[in-house]
């Protein structure tokens, strides 16, 4: 890697800047230099100097993304959208361990959303009608069967 190599230092220039207004996966970082045109070898220098300096860490990435988005998103989603922007499922899954804790999951909140948008103060006292359409809407949102249906059988 040659530091003064006017090619390189744009590269970077160009690397920094995009990483500088949030947070970035190397996949993101890597798409965006190559709409630049660069060579390829630049590219993967650029790459492993913000690896090393760690101004790219994809584990960081998915942790926050996770720990911003799990009380709002289903997993499914977090997950489509964490392996959209390039990062290995196998992080995403440690991502999850690592922050996954006891609160009350997403499912719960957005099943009480559908609650209160419908006016219904208590679980048990829907209709069949309403426990079908918000068993649509939250299955619509990414939770899948099993998580809905544990959300209904809960105390409410």
């Amino acid at each position: 890697m040659d530091e003064n190599n006017t090619e390189y230092k744009r590269a970077l220039s160009i690397a920094l800047r995009f990483i500088s207004h949030s947070d970035r996966t190397e996949y993101e970082v890597r798409r965006r230099l190559e709409k630049e045109e660069l060579d390829e070898n630049i590219i993967e220098d650029v790459i492993s100097k913000l690896l090393n300096e760690r101004f790219l860490n994809d584990a960081r990435y998915a942790e926050y993304y996770i720990t911003c988005y799990r009380d709002r998103r289903s997993k499914k989603r977090i997950i489509s959208d964490l392996k959209g922007k390039g990062i290995d499922e196998s992080i995403i899954m440690n991502s999850f361990d690592s922050i996954v804790s006891e609160e009350p999951k997403a499912v719960y909140k957005a099943l009480e959303k559908q609650l209160m948008k419908r006016g219904i103060e208590d679980a048990d006292s829907m209709t069949y009608e309403d426990k079908s359409k918000i068993y649509a809407a939250l299955f619509r949102q990414g939770f899948d069967a099993d998580e809905i249906n544990r959300a209904f059988r809960s105390d409410y």
